[in-house]
């Protein structure tokens, strides 16, 4: 039972890593700033998707706060890249 179990963790965090590439590239098509969670904040991001239909906020609030920090590491690293008539937003 353990063996079905683990297996299906494995299958459910591949999907939630594909649909996290899938995000990413959307908000990168449609000139959005994306964003990367990282691991300390993985746990709000899957109770923002668990609770979506209740309460929106733990998930918006989530995605803008880790768009935040990527922002910021664009901005260390790549300087001037987010200027407004790049179109990002």
């Amino acid at each position: 039972m353990s063996k079905n179990r683990t297996e299906l963790n494995k299958n459910l965090a591949q999907m939630l890593r594909v649909g996290r590439l899938i995000m990413f590239r959307e908000c990168l098509k449609n000139h959005i700033i994306p964003f990367i969670l990282d691991d300390d904040h993985k746990q709000f991001y899957y109770r923002g998707l668990k609770e979506f239909e209740n309460v929106r906020g733990y998930l918006i609030d989530t995605c803008l706060s880790e768009q935040d920090v990527y922002t910021e590491w664009v901005r260390y690293f790549y300087g001037d890249l987010l200027n407004k008539k790049n179109g990002c937003q």
